[in-house]
């Protein structure tokens, strides 16, 4: 016994330390083995998608929210958005026709055409209770790409089935845990103040973007990181300079890759894609924090006229700078109950 009093617990033999240690060791090279594999995974589908739409020589197959949504649904522990797969491939394709839709059918300026589909996406989300705010981009990517063909729907349709089919996988197979859904439960009074809030900044503006035509400012990836820096309980929050470099980082990779390796070297886009993204998840692996709309923003280069690439990534860093800014003075209490919250973990 020793003077103090308290009996001292004893230390396991040598062995058994050096086998703990082992054990520990082993635990975290399974953890980074499953990372990785989930990394490469996303980047294969990501790179697969630019080479489909390359081969067929239709652009509007390379989606570049598909990076987001390969980043949110295989690639975290934990899915950003509250949504169940089966609402996914609904409402990502519904977002998709109605985008393509406006392009197509109404006859009136940008502005009024992006402000339309976002009052309609906001409609979307609450019917479905869902916080799946990919479909903000994968409604207004083709309203500002101008995009006719429908080879643009199947194209959401089939990466949004491929990233549900991969995280179902990853499930079965213990490299990502599964997580109940549970139905957002809205404070209306709530929900009426924060969406007032977003649509009215984007209606300033979007206006101001389509006006002096510097789009990027309001890029698809940024309005939805905006609306995601909007949720007071979105981790984003937390990390908001962090957050804006990796935006700023990708953006000015994405237009780099494109610009160095097609315009200048001739090679083919898949392989400026595969470089972008593998570098964007190794980044964000660095960092320790997953936001995917920055992947987004490190492939949308890919589909821009090769005019614009220099100026996408000062446009972005702009529009970045300001949105997020916007949303982090929004205080708005957060919808969901302990209770909810308590049974999602």
């Amino acid at each position: 016994m020793p003077r103090c009093g308290v009996p001292c617990t004893p230390l396991p033999p040598c062995g058994k330390r050096e086998l703990t240690a082992q054990a520990l060791r082993g635990g975290e090279d399974n953890l980074t083995v499953r990372q990785n594999i989930r990394l490469i995974f996303a980047a294969v589908m990501v790179t697969l998608m630019v080479l489909a739409g390359e081969l067929t020589g239709e652009k509007e197959i390379i989606f570049p929210e598909a990076a987001a949504l390969f980043v949110g649904a295989c690639v975290m522990k934990k899915s950003p958005w509250r949504v169940d797969k089966i609402r996914m491939m609904i409402v990502m394709p519904i977002a998709a026709a109605v985008g393509l839709g406006i392009s197509v059918f109404l006859d009136m300026p940008m502005y009024f055409k992006v402000m339309s589909g976002l009052v309609v996406c906001v409609g979307l989300l609450l019917l479905s209770r869902t916080t799946m705010l990919p479909l903000l981009s994968a409604c207004v990517l083709p309203i500002m790409t101008n995009a006719k063909s429908p080879w643009y729907i199947a194209s959401v349709a089939t990466i949004t089935l491929a990233a549900v089919l991969l995280q179902l996988i990853m499930e079965k197979t213990g490299l990502r845990k599964k997580r109940k859904f549970f139905p957002v439960k809205y404070n209306k009074k709530a929900e009426l103040l924060r969406w007032s809030y977003i649509i009215a900044v984007f209606s300033v503006v979007v206006l101001f973007a389509s006006g002096f035509n510097v789009l990027y400012i309001a890029a698809p990836p940024i309005i939805v990181a905006f609306c995601e820096f909007s949720y007071s309980h979105s981790p984003a929050r937390r990390s908001p300079v962090v957050i804006f470099c990796m935006t700023v980082f990708c953006s000015f990779l994405g237009a780099a890759s494109r610009l160095l390796m097609c315009e200048t070297l001739g090679l083919p886009l898949w392989s400026a894609a595969a470089v972008t993204i593998l570098c964007v998840l190794y980044s964000m692996q660095a960092v320790k924090i997953f936001f995917p709309p920055t992947a987004a923003l490190a492939i949308l280069p890919m589909i821009i006229p090769s005019g614009q690439l220099l100026l996408y990534p000062i446009e972005v860093t702009a529009g970045a700078a300001l949105l997020i800014s916007l949303a982090m003075l929004l205080r708005i209490p957060n919808n969901r109950s302990r209770r909810t919250e308590n049974k999602q973990k």
